[in-house]
């Protein structure tokens, strides 16, 4: 109990989560339960007023049984609560995850929360490493997930699933095991009960802690690229032909490092169509930047052509139509 309450302290504070109104998503599993019991204890001490949120993703009987329960946790806790039913229309796992994050932040809105606490654990920051370097993430997947990202906050990452069901024991807290995290339909459950087990057969129990040791270090180098990558573009930017769109001084991205090349192109293409470019969309930038390709180049939301010595940003709209045009 001290260990799970010291970890989770200590990243609240660290966090600047204290004296303000936050908002616990809740599913009844363990690890959430574990987040509502120490967040109630912790309470008092960093001026928190609870508000406990419980999203149903409709997909299966009995949860609306599982929300009436977390509704009751939170009552005997002094904790205000709310329940959303979502219905996706695409129940893969990202999408259904939008969907929450979506759901969560509505409710968040609404009872005028600050923060939103998530009970990720450590066990699921080795798992979304694994999982990104399986799906072919860069250094920014592979650095995990943070501990704050916006409005979002996970004071259980430093502490294993194992400690939390301990935790919960020696409370007296009961759980719900979520049908789901069994189900071999989503791709994390069948890297959880068949790929990290085989792993630690083959490596050693405790092998895939390494990759806790190195997520800090692979976020520090990341937000160092990201840092220059953010000078870079700064220093490569002119006046671009559509209001609001900066052009890129191409001769300025060639001489840069190619690591802050693509970061600097992905963050600019970002920020002119609203979509973030596939590694595809990069390499095939990077190649026709290097003078090795013609014409221009195709993105999410438009096509970078050059214009003389830079490189602008042209809207979907108008190229197509251009295209389109009988003149």
């Amino acid at each position: 109990v001290h260990r799970v309450l010291q970890a989770a302290g200590r990243n609240l504070r660290e966090s600047g989560v204290r004296d303000a109104r936050v908002l616990l998503a809740v599913s009844g599993g363990g690890d959430s339960m574990a987040l509502l019991e120490a967040a109630a204890l912790l309470a008092p001490g960093l001026g928190l007023q609870l508000h406990v949120a419980h999203v149903d993703h409709a997909t299966r009987a009995g949860s609306a049984a599982e929300q009436a329960t977390v509704a009751e946790a939170a009552r005997l806790r002094g904790a205000s609560f709310e329940g959303m039913r979502i219905d996706p229309s695409d129940c893969s796992e990202d999408a259904m995850r939008r969907a929450r994050h979506e759901a969560l932040a509505t409710m968040a809105d609404r009872a005028n929360c600050r923060w939103i606490l998530l009970g990720h654990s450590a066990d699921d920051q080795v798992e979304t490493i694994l999982f990104r370097f399986l799906r072919g993430a860069g250094l920014g997947g592979l650095a995990g997930m943070r501990l704050v990202r916006g409005r979002l906050v996970r004071p259980l990452l430093d502490c294993r699933r194992a400690e939390l069901r301990a935790f919960l024991r020696a409370r007296g807290v009961v759980w719900m095991e979520d049908p789901d995290n069994l189900s071999p339909r989503y791709a994390r459950t069948r890297l959880r009960a068949g790929v990290l087990p085989a792993l630690e057969a083959a490596f050693g129990r405790g092998a895939l802690d390494h990759l806790l040791d190195q997520a800090p270090r692979w976020r520090a180098d990341e937000d160092y690229l990201e840092e220059q990558a953010a000078r870079l573009l700064a220093y490569a930017t002119r006046p671009g032909a559509l209001p609001g769109a900066a052009a890129l001084d191409a001769a300025a991205l060639v001489e840069a490092h190619a690591a802050l090349r693509a970061r600097a192109l992905r963050s600019w293409l970002r920020h002119g169509t609203g979509h973030t470019p596939s590694a595809r969309e990069l390499a095939a930038l990077e190649h026709w930047l290097q003078g090795l390709g013609e014409g221009g180049v195709d993105v999410a939301g438009g096509r970078v052509r050059r214009d003389g010595g830079r490189l602008v940003l042209v809207a979907r709209d108008s190229f197509v139509a251009a295209r389109e045009s009988p003149c």
